[in-house]
Parts: C-alpha cells; structure tokens; sequence
C-alpha cells in the first residue's frame, strides 16, 4: 500500500492543482496512442489473428488533488486532500476481458455537507477500486471535536448501495444530529459518555437507510443504561425502529415503534 508523509503548505498544493488539467490530458494521451495505435498494430502483427491477447498496464499517479473528484450525490463536495493511486488495467489471456483495479491512499481530505452546512475533515485512509466496487478501510476523522474511525464500501453503479461502519469517542448526540436535522428532537436527550458504533446499510442517495447504533453508555432523558442497541429503518419521513434494548441499574429494557418525522 502507498504511503507517504506530508509536511507541506497548502501553497504546494495549490500550484500542483494548476497543473492537473495539463497532467490528465498528457495521461489521456498515452492511453490513447497505446490502445488505439500501438495496442491494434501488434494484434496485427500477431498470428494467427483468433488468438487471444495478453497485456497489462500499470500506471503509479501522485498527488492527485481530491477536490477535482465529483461525487454522485452533489450534497457532498470534497474541499481539499490528496491521493496516490496505483493503476493496473490487465487483460488477461483466459478471460480476454480488461480488468481494472486501483489502490492508493488518501491525505488530509476535507469533505462539505451542503445540507447541513457542515465539515468533516482530517480525513485519512486506504482504499481499493475493484470489480466496481469502493472500499476503505482504516478511514479517521473529525467532525466537529469528534473523532472517529470507519469503513465503508460503495458499489460504482447505480443506485450505489453502500454499508458503512463508525466507531466515535465521546460522541455528543447534538452534535451527531447535525447531520441528520429531523432527528434532532429525538438525539438531544442522548447524552454518550463512551464509545459509540453505528452501522449503516443503504442506496445512495435518498434511498431507504437501515441502520444499527450501539453505545457502551448512554443517558437517555437522565437515565444512565449501558449496552444500549437500538435499529431502525429510515425510509422518507417515517422511522420504524425494530429493536431498542438496554440495561438499568435494575433490570433491563426493550421495545419497537414508529417515528413520522415533520420534514416541513
């Protein structure tokens, strides 16, 4: 895996990003001149002309300025950070079908959320492109003074399903809640002294959302539980949650329901 330290100003990284257009189309040339020229002379040149064609085409690509990505859902813009990648293309003889898998790592990504006019930044972590699919693992953080660990994998095509999982210290509910406002209500009477985990599972964007939460320690409208679980399904303006349990200083909780949210 590619990993290299940075201890640059942002002075540099502006400079490079004045050059990326003049980069992509020097990259795009060399693909082109080797698959439209180079790559059909030596078929011809190659007997007998059924047989099939072995290549490989590995491409190393540095500092690659995240800002110029666009994502799907354009609630979510990438401000800053960049990435090595390392490019294969293979083709391999038994298939006769191209390949294509990428791997590199991120650095100091910032990401906005329209939505909530928010930022999560200090973003770092490895990923790989393969059989379109996206995944990262090792990805921290911060939103807010909370800093957090994840992982996550996106399928390339659409809809773009995607499971998530973040671990947080310390992580105040009301803060959380920024991200998603219509839960607002519900999120201020969490109070999390402890590590909290969430899990996710989804079609990105505006797709129904399943999702899983489990504190260590929570205090719930000046309750104190521990080993609270709570899932639900988010889909539009209704909530269903499945399953909330948690253990009181005597005895232990559990139950189910339903939220309408006022998305007014």
């Amino acid at each position: 895996m590619i990993s290299k330290n940075r201890g640059e100003t942002s002075s540099r990284y502006t400079g490079r990003a004045e050059h990326f257009s003049n980069g992509v189309n020097k990259f795009l040339y060399l693909v082109i001149v080797f698959f439209f020229v180079l790559f059909p002379l030596d078929k011809a040149l190659c007997e007998p002309d059924e047989a099939p064609v072995n290549w490989q085409l590995n491409v190393k690509w540095e500092d690659v300025p995240l800002s110029e990505i666009s994502l799907p859902d354009t609630r979510f813009r990438i401000l800053d950070g960049y990435a090595d990648v390392f490019l294969t293309i293979d083709n391999p003889q038994s298939s006769g079908q191209p390949s294509l898998k990428a791997e590199g790592r991120i650095e100091q990504c910032k990401i906005y959320l329209s939505g909530q006019d928010e930022e999560l930044d200090q973003i770092n972590g490895d990923f790989v492109i393969e059989d379109k699919q996206l995944n990262v693992n090792s990805l921290e953080g911060k939103f807010k003074d909370i800093a957090f660990n994840a992982e996550f994998n996106v399928n390339l095509i659409s809809p773009y399903p995607f499971d998530v999982k973040i671990k947080a210290e310390d992580a105040a509910m009301n803060e959380i809640a920024r991200l998603f406002p219509v839960l607002m209500p519900f999120c201020s009477k969490i109070k999390t002294p402890a590590e909290a985990e969430f899990n996710a599972q989804g079609v990105f964007p505006g797709g129904p959302v399943e999702m899983g939460v489990t504190f260590q320690e929570a205090l719930i409208c000046s309750v104190l539980m521990s080993n609270v679980e709570i899932s639900f399904l988010w889909e539009g303006s209704k909530v269903l949650v499945r399953n909330f349990s948690a253990n009181l200083d005597e005895g232990r909780i559990s139950g189910e329901g339903e939220i309408i949210l006022n998305t007014k």
